[in-house]
């Protein structure tokens, strides 16, 4: 986590609705890091302004997750939040489903921001998502 920052590391957890089997495996696999602040959209109210709260919880978040998947790629909802978490100049990791997905995305990523969801129950996955804090 930054020096300067001594709070809890906050995650904007992006996805498609469709794709909320994968959401339970990665907040289950987050939940080993207990002290993460994890902001999806199931935390919205029916009643509020949804669009002033998505772009509060993004522009206040540390880290960026999105969950890639062919309903994802296929989402103007969440290729909007991974541009604008890009232009916010956020912490950016990819969870895919199928790596050929990644050439689909907008933005230029390195290796270090993609991970295998596979792969999320390993140690390296908190240690790098903490660093990036």
């Amino acid at each position: 986590m930054k020096e300067k920052d001594k709070t809890s590391p906050k995650i904007f957890l992006s996805y498609a609705a469709q794709d909320v089997e994968f959401v339970h495996e990665l907040r289950w696999a987050l939940a080993a890091a207990p002290d993460l602040q994890i902001f999806s959209t199931d935390k919205l109210s029916a009643g509020e302004d949804w669009v002033s709260r998505l772009k509060s919880e993004l522009s206040s978040s540390d880290i960026f997750i999105m969950i890639l998947t062919p309903n994802s790629v296929e989402s103007p909802w969440v290729l909007q939040e991974l541009g604008a978490a890009w232009g916010l100049k956020k912490s950016i990791f990819i969870v895919y489903t199928d790596v050929r997905l990644v050439s689909r995305l907008p933005v230029s990523l390195n290796q270090e921001q993609l991970v295998d969801i596979k792969n999320i129950q390993n140690l390296e996955f908190f240690t790098t998502i903490l660093t990036a804090a």
